[in-house]
């Protein structure tokens, strides 16, 4: 009897658990699926959406996400993107889950693209899937966009040169327009200083600077004096637009002025404005400009007559075609830009530089 009950007894020992076991893995005992992680292991978290990679500036790239509500953190990994070969090492980072966006700025270099991915964290340390790439590009430094065709324009007491000028619809764009005017006193000596205005699709520009040629002042009132000067507007409207600039001075005999406009994008502001002017012997024409680097130098020339020939930076626009001496160009930004260029033998010249801020 008492071996039939010791038999009895491992039995159960032995048929119980092969029983109840198999069952808890199948059904889930109450509760034993979160106590374990089980239910973790069966079915991970969802990987968290990058909604968006956007370039802010020239270090900045803003990134947005949609995240489990439970999550408590989402860990960034962000590597750069080379066109020519391998892609950088990859960088990780954390952001807690219930920000809105983040700024990513731990050295982001211009102009340079970079892939993200990410995975939600939890409060007991659990990692979820990783979410697909998305890539993001910092902001250039300020860049040529596009370039006007030009006009002239020439009357008595006013003057009024129109052309069209199509900018790209980006709110980092500026429009800048250089323009050079004369004015011829009459029988009777203007009075006052000439005025000028600039417009972009009917919208006011703002007058950067302006220098005579010789350094002339702007009551000048005996015989012809020759100016220039650059206008700007910041988020200029998008589409081709007309532009217009104006000379008026009451008793002048003539009047003749011609410009261009030059757009850029990735601006923040338009910098220091530095001028120089003269009438020494000889065909040489400099300027030397104190910039920045990821700056980006606007420049002029202005003769008193003849063509600028042999600009050595990029040259945007030239009054050649008309005998006008006027060209304009720019120049990437540096503590020293040299800019030269050659006019006829002691023609009275001016130059006007621009700096244009990039986004930081």
């Amino acid at each position: 009897m008492l071996t039939l009950l010791m038999t009895e007894w491992l039995l159960l020992v032995l048929l119980v658990p092969a029983i109840v076991v198999p069952v808890v893995l199948l059904l889930g005992f109450a509760g034993c699926d979160e106590v374990f992680g089980l239910d973790r292991i069966e079915e991970p978290e969802p990987a968290p959406v990058i909604e968006s990679a956007t370039g802010k500036s020239l270090g900045v790239i803003t990134l947005t996400w949609v995240i489990d509500p439970t999550a408590t953190e989402i860990e960034f990994e962000r590597t750069k993107v080379n066109p020519m070969g391998p892609s950088g090492p990859p960088y990780r980072f954390s952001v807690t889950a219930s920000l809105a966006s983040h700024d990513d700025d731990a050295a982001l270099e211009p102009a340079t693209t970079y892939t993200y991915t990410a995975k939600a964290k939890f409060a007991d340390g659990d990692l979820s899937l990783s979410s697909a790439p998305v890539t993001g590009t910092t902001l250039p430094p300020p860049t040529f966009d596009a370039a006007g065709a030009g006009g002239s324009g020439s009357g008595t007491n006013t003057a009024t040169a129109t052309w069209p000028h199509t900018a790209t619809a980006d709110s980092t764009a500026v429009v800048v327009v250089g323009m050079r005017w004369a004015h011829r006193g009459g029988f009777l000596p203007p009075s006052g200083s000439p005025t000028r205005t600039a417009t972009y699709g009917g919208n006011p520009m703002t007058s950067l600077g302006v220098v005579g040629l010789n350094n002339a002042a702007l009551t000048a009132i005996n015989g012809t004096f020759i100016y220039h000067e650059f206008f700007g507007l910041l988020n200029p409207p998008a589409g081709e637009q007309p532009v217009a600039v104006t000379v008026e001075r009451a008793g002048a005999a003539s009047i003749t002025v011609e410009g261009c406009s030059v757009s850029y994008i990735a601006v923040s502001a338009f910098g220091a404005v530095t001028a120089n002017a003269g009438t020494e012997a000889g065909t040489a024409l400099s300027q030397t400009v104190i910039s920045a680097v990821n700056e980006l130098v606007v420049q002029m020339f202005t003769t008193a007559s003849a063509a600028i020939t042999n600009y050595n930076q990029t040259l945007r626009f030239t009054g050649m075609a008309n005998g006008v001496g006027i060209v304009i160009g720019d120049a990437p930004g540096s503590a020293s830009v040299p800019i030269t260029a050659q006019r006829a033998d002691g023609v009275d010249y001016a130059a006007l530089a621009l700096r244009l801020t990039p986004i930081l």
